[in-house]
């Protein structure tokens, strides 16, 4: 399975990433401004308590939508330096890390991807088992809830 697995796989991952960034993006930038021009469409028109409450709601959702745009727009950080901080040798940040155990692309938590009836599991390297791939090289072992990954390779 390891021949089958070269750099055009990678740069496919990077691509479904951008697309999965920017449509984060836009879902958080529609939301805002839909919660925005709701509050004020809100006229104060009806009872004074009902006014607050929607007021408030309105108010929370506008919160919730900035929250998500500002953690998608970290998102688009971290994968528009990808490239620049993929290298081989140790596992970083933008690695794709061939295991025993499956394939992990070091980028954001973007779930699994199918390529080529292949699995990859698109996570972050602050993830836990992120955070133990990192700096290791081919050949080293990781120990994850019980289970042992060998890297078998890094593109």
């Amino acid at each position: 399975m390891l021949k089958q697995i070269d750099q055009g796989v990678k740069e496919k991952l990077y691509e479904y990433i951008v697309a999965y960034v920017d449509q984060r993006i836009t879902t958080a930038q529609d939301a805002l401004t839909a919660a925005r021009d709701a509050a004020n469409d809100d006229t104060k028109s009806s009872a004074g308590d009902k006014y607050e409450t929607t007021r408030e709601m309105m108010q929370q959702e506008i919160e919730r939508s900035q929250g998500l745009l500002k953690d998608a727009e970290e998102m688009r950080t971290i994968v528009d330096h990808l490239n620049s901080h993929a290298r081989a040798g140790n596992v970083c940040l933008g690695s794709l890390v061939l295991t025993d155990h499956g394939h992990f692309y070091l980028s954001i938590s973007a779930g699994t991807i199918i390529l080529d009836e292949i699995n990859f599991y698109v996570i972050s390297s602050k993830s836990p088992l992120g955070k133990l791939f990192l700096y290791k090289s081919i050949g080293d072992d990781v120990l994850f809830n019980g289970k042992r990954y060998q890297i078998l390779g890094i593109l």
